[in-house]
């Protein structure tokens, strides 16, 4: 009988104590500044969120990491308006350049026509001449007629060079006509450039070689300073 009652009294002490167990944790109440200064510190991290999860990023952070690096732009400064002949589409120029890694007059020299022994180099002016004796808009041919050299050139210097160019009909006249003051914007012979190209109109993502021989590096930006020596409207063989 006595053992009888010892274990009810227990059952009954154990029961009580759970039910205060119970009813402390239904009475307790978590400060709103306390769990506003915890959210606090994660904000300050760069994280957010109604539980504070680690791994959950703002929507400013995760803007922040997913955009883009800023393009840069192809820039041209005329550096002197020449007074010969207005260059027009379809025609040949014939161009002194002297191209750089590190900006203009820099140090690194990638390319120049004096490694040609001072021979100009051809590029066309437009979309440019796409049949096999052509020359295409990023394509340049140094050397003699004996001895042709082709030159890889940025497709940045042919757009500048045809920026404004008078259109040509297939026969050589012009598409439109008017007056050469209607295309004083166009290039002339005599003209001198600084040209900035961005890798997508240089040698792109992947680099390469440049016509002296000269490793461009992937993604690279390259200066280029030309001057229009002559234009010829046919295509010849060398320069």
């Amino acid at each position: 009988l006595k053992g009888d009652i010892d274990m009810t009294f227990k059952m009954k002490s154990a029961c009580v104590a759970l039910a205060c167990l119970i009813s402390s944790a239904r009475a307790y109440q978590p400060s709103p500044q306390a769990g506003l200064s915890r959210r606090r510190v994660f904000e300050g991290l760069g994280w957010t969120g109604a539980a504070a999860v680690v791994g959950a990023p703002t929507s400013a952070f995760a803007a922040a990491k997913a955009a883009p690096a800023a393009a840069v732009p192809l820039e041209a400064e005329l550096v002197k308006k020449g007074d010969g002949p207005l260059v027009k589409d379809g025609d040949y120029a014939f161009v002194d350049f002297t191209g750089w890694l590190d900006g203009f007059a820099g140090k690194e020299v990638i390319d120049s026509s004096n490694a040609n022994g001072g021979q100009a180099v051809k590029v066309p002016i437009g979309p440019g001449d796409t049949t096999p004796q052509g020359l295409l808009a990023n394509v340049g041919r140094g050397g003699t007629v004996a001895k042709p050299v082709i030159v890889p050139m940025p497709i940045g210097i042919n757009e500048v060079l045809s920026n404004g160019a008078a259109p040509r009909n297939p026969d050589g006249s012009l598409a439109i006509q008017g007056s050469t003051k209607d295309y004083q914007n166009a290039a002339h012979v005599g003209s001198r450039y600084r040209i900035k190209i961005p890798a997508d109109k240089a040698f792109g993502k992947a680099g390469g070689v440049s016509g002296s021989g000269a490793t461009i590096p992937p993604d690279a930006t390259l200066y280029y300073e030309v001057r229009i020596r002559a234009k010829t409207g046919k295509l010849s063989t060398g320069a």
